[in-house]
Protein backbone atom coordinates (compact mmCIF):
# COMPACT_ATOMS: atom_id res chain seq x y z
CA UNK A 1 0.00 0.00 0.00
CA UNK A 2 1.47 3.35 -0.73
CA UNK A 3 1.90 6.10 1.77
CA UNK A 4 -0.83 9.21 1.00
CA UNK A 5 1.23 12.14 1.68
CA UNK A 6 4.19 10.38 -0.19
CA UNK A 7 1.30 9.99 -3.45
CA UNK A 8 0.05 13.51 -2.82
CA UNK A 9 3.64 15.48 -2.81
CA UNK A 10 4.98 13.21 -5.91
CA UNK A 11 1.35 13.82 -7.66
CA UNK A 12 1.39 17.48 -6.44
CA UNK A 13 5.03 18.20 -8.00
CA UNK A 14 4.77 15.75 -11.38
CA UNK A 15 1.25 15.59 -12.41
CA UNK A 16 0.44 18.99 -11.45
CA UNK A 17 2.97 21.20 -11.42
CA UNK A 18 4.92 19.58 -13.90
CA UNK A 19 2.46 18.80 -16.92
CA UNK A 20 2.12 21.24 -19.60
CA UNK A 21 -1.09 19.39 -21.38
CA UNK A 22 -3.90 21.30 -20.34
CA UNK A 23 -6.46 18.24 -19.79
CA UNK A 24 -3.90 16.06 -18.22
CA UNK A 25 -3.06 18.89 -15.35
CA UNK A 26 -7.06 19.84 -14.84
CA UNK A 27 -7.60 16.32 -14.37
CA UNK A 28 -4.55 15.85 -11.68
CA UNK A 29 -5.51 18.52 -9.88
CA UNK A 30 -9.33 16.94 -10.03
CA UNK A 31 -7.60 13.74 -8.64
CA UNK A 32 -5.34 15.47 -6.01
CA UNK A 33 -7.14 18.10 -4.46
CA UNK A 34 -10.42 19.29 -2.75
CA UNK A 35 -12.40 21.29 -5.28
CA UNK A 36 -11.54 24.22 -2.30
CA UNK A 37 -8.23 23.48 -1.84
CA UNK A 38 -6.26 26.18 -0.21
CA UNK A 39 -2.85 26.49 -1.56
CA UNK A 40 -0.11 28.88 0.26
CA UNK A 41 3.69 29.69 -0.72
CA UNK A 42 5.00 32.95 -0.83
CA UNK A 43 3.16 35.15 -3.11
CA UNK A 44 0.20 34.52 -0.94
CA UNK A 45 -2.97 32.05 -1.03
CA UNK A 46 -4.78 30.41 -3.92
CA UNK A 47 -7.99 28.77 -3.32
CA UNK A 48 -9.81 26.49 -5.44
CA UNK A 49 -9.23 24.06 -8.26
CA UNK A 50 -9.52 27.06 -10.79
CA UNK A 51 -7.22 29.38 -9.05
CA UNK A 52 -4.35 26.63 -8.43
CA UNK A 53 -4.23 25.61 -12.24
CA UNK A 54 -4.13 29.02 -13.35
CA UNK A 55 -1.05 29.30 -10.87
CA UNK A 56 0.20 26.43 -12.49
CA UNK A 57 0.12 28.05 -16.13
CA UNK A 58 1.25 31.01 -14.85
CA UNK A 59 4.48 29.32 -13.47
CA UNK A 60 5.50 27.45 -16.64
CA UNK A 61 5.19 30.23 -18.92
CA UNK A 62 8.05 31.66 -16.27
CA UNK A 63 9.88 28.71 -16.63
CA UNK A 64 9.79 28.38 -20.27
CA UNK A 65 11.11 24.84 -21.42
CA UNK A 66 12.50 23.76 -17.45
CA UNK A 67 10.88 20.97 -15.66
CA UNK A 68 10.54 19.83 -12.33
CA UNK A 69 12.47 16.78 -10.98
CA UNK A 70 12.73 14.90 -7.94
CA UNK A 71 15.82 15.45 -5.65
CA UNK A 72 15.11 12.90 -3.44
CA UNK A 73 12.71 10.23 -1.41
CA UNK A 74 9.23 12.43 0.83
CA UNK A 75 10.90 12.66 3.49
CA UNK A 76 7.74 12.94 6.86
CA UNK A 77 7.88 14.07 10.33
CA UNK A 78 4.41 14.45 12.18
CA UNK A 79 2.29 17.49 10.39
CA UNK A 80 5.55 18.06 8.18
CA UNK A 81 6.36 16.68 4.57
CA UNK A 82 9.25 17.96 2.32
CA UNK A 83 10.05 16.78 -1.29
CA UNK A 84 13.27 18.64 -2.46
CA UNK A 85 13.24 19.03 -6.36
CA UNK A 86 15.39 20.68 -9.11
CA UNK A 87 14.66 22.63 -12.15
CA UNK A 88 15.98 20.52 -15.24
CA UNK A 89 16.27 21.78 -18.65
CA UNK A 90 13.50 19.64 -20.25
CA UNK A 91 12.05 20.20 -24.25
CA UNK A 92 10.62 23.32 -25.08
CA UNK A 93 6.93 23.56 -24.86
CA UNK A 94 4.85 23.98 -27.84
CA UNK A 95 3.90 27.45 -29.04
Amino acid sequence: MSDPIETLMLANLLEVFNERDEAKRSAAIDRTYAQDVRWTDAEGVTTGREALEAKCVALQEQLGSLQFATAGPVRQLPNFGYLAWNLVDGVAPPQ
